[in-house]
């Protein structure tokens, strides 16, 4: 049927046709395991291989959980704290200033 002109002409009766087949496959391989396996073999074979993926709300959610993990230096946490007369101390990653001790 590839083909033929105009094949791909009716793409949702071509889905549909192969949704059908998948549906069918997959109930002749359930009918085979429950014949010829016992039931917790049979669901073993049948359950999922990999875990199932995250969904679009989930997705989001862990973006928005990347961006706020990232940490601010101690400085800031003091000024917000209300302490703003606090010295600034440098995060032990930075070299471009001693560290200021109190």
């Amino acid at each position: 049927p590839w083909g033929l002109p105009g094949a791909m002409d009716n793409f949702a009766a071509l889905h549909s046709g192969w949704q059908q087949r998948l549906s069918k496959e997959r109930k002749a391989v359930k009918v085979h395991l429950q014949a010829y396996y016992p039931p917790r073999a049979a669901a073993e074979i049948q359950a999922r291989k990999v875990p199932p993926q995250l969904t679009g709300p989930e997705v989001a959610q862990a973006a928005l959980r990347r961006m706020y993990r990232a940490s601010s230096t101690p400085g800031m946490a003091a000024q917000r704290a209300g302490t703003a007369g606090a010295p600034l101390v440098q995060p032990p990653y930075s070299t471009t200033a001693p560290v200021a001790r109190a």
